[in-house]
Formats: structure tokens, sequence, C-alpha cells
């Protein structure tokens, strides 16, 4: 059965999370044109911040 929306977002919700507030941040402090690196920038940083509570646990 293939995942849903719902599923994927639960299993990447810090990816999400950090993405949407990246790109919200880089829309008020530099317009539009910032949207695209302030997204690829939060999801980098999720991944990492992941990678590193994983190594941890």
């Amino acid at each position: 059965m293939p995942p849903t929306v719902a599923g994927r977002f639960g299993e990447r919700g810090l990816e999400a999370a950090a993405i949407a507030v990246a790109g919200t941040a880089g829309f008020l402090a530099d317009g539009a044109g910032a949207v695209p690196v302030a997204a690829v920038v939060g999801f980098f940083a999720a991944k990492s911040v992941e990678s590193l509570r994983l190594a941890l646990a």
C-alpha cells in the first residue's frame, strides 16, 4: 500500500517544519526570491539535526 501524505509528513515532520519556517523567514526577510534558497538551507539543517539525534541515540 502506498504511503499517504500524512504518513510522509509524520515520518519527515522535522524536515517539513524546518522547510516551512526557513521559507517563511526568507520570504519575510528578502521577498519571494529568497524562498527557494531558504527552503534548501532549512532542509539540510533538519537533516543535520536528525543525523545528530540518531547518532546520539
